[in-house]
Formats: structure tokens, C-alpha cells, sequence
């Protein structure tokens, strides 16, 4: 969900995973409880009120790393699987005839769009596990293809 990275870009320690798991259990347990049983006023009475509860947990400070990567990587993003059953975040637009590409040059796996006219259009910038920094490359599965970019 957070492409292995934290808010600021940094590679994600291991203890992210753990960190996340409480937060999800947290998620589960006492958030779910307080929204059950208080009435909604507002979308901005809600959160505010949910926000309390994260800030007086007594984990706060793990929740709001977890957070600020999630805000950061996964806020507009969509999660899905590849055809090879590979997880990957995406932008939201994207539709399931879009591919995934590793393009020369690219840091990162892109999506690209097939339109009517053969051309393709760059959705944008996607985080497929098991293929990034450069290990889809080595792995001996990728055909090449040229693609004209608009």
C-alpha cells in the first residue's frame, strides 16, 4: 500500500509492516466500535472525531507514520493484482485495458493506455511488488515492444 517506501521517500524499514498491522488492528477494534455507535453529523465532525481518537492513543506516534505513507502513496491510488497476480498500486483512472510498462529510461513501471489509433497514452507511474528497482529486468519474463507515446 505504501510502495515500500515511507512519506518521505526513504526505503520502508521492517518494522513498517508491524507498525501497519497495529494500526489496521486499531482500525478494526476501537475505531470500528466508535463509529458504530456515534451518530454522523458531518463528514467533517466524523473525522475530527476519529482523529481525536488517533491522537490519544496510546500509539499515536506509530499511527501517524503509518499515516502520513499512507497519505502519501496510497490516497489516490487504487490497489489491484496483474494478470501474473502481482499486486500493484495504481492511479485511480486506471481501467483494466491498460498495461503495465517498464519503460528505458523510467525509474518506475508505468501505465500506458492503448487508444483507437494505436498510440498509447501514459496514464501514469505505478508500484508493482516483486519488479521494481530494477528487478523485473533480470528476471527474463519481459518481451520488448516500442510504443508510440502520446
Amino acid at each position: 500500500m505504501i510502495c515500500g517506501l515511507t512519506h518521505d521517500g526513504f526505503p520502508a524499514p521492517a518494522e513498517r509492516g508491524t507498525y501497519l498491522k497495529k494500526y489496521l488492528d486499531f482500525l478494526d477494534n476501537e475505531v470500528s466500535d466508535f463509529i458504530s455507535t456515534t451518530e454522523r453529523k458531518s463528514v467533517d465532525h466524523w473525522f475530527t472525531a476519529v482523529s481525536s481518537l488517533v491522537d490519544n492513543h496510546p500509539e499515536a506516534e506509530i499511527h501517524a507514520l503509518v499515516e502520513s505513507d499512507l497519505w502519501r502513496w496510497a490516497a489516490d491510488r487504487l490497489l489491484c493484482t496483474t494478470e501474473k497476480g502481482r499486486l500493484a498500486s495504481v492511479p485511480r483512472t486506471t481501467q483494466e485495458v491498460d498495461l503495465i510498462c517498464i519503460l528505458y529510461g523510467g525509474e518506475v513501471p508505468y501505465i500506458l493506455r492503448p487508444r483507437k489509433d494505436g498510440e498509447y497514452m501514459v496514464v501514469g507511474e505505478c508500484y508493482v511488488d516483486g519488479i521494481m528497482h530494477g528487478k523485473a529486468l533480470t528476471q527474463g519474463t519481459l518481451r520488448e515492444k516500442q510504443f508510440k507515446l502520446v
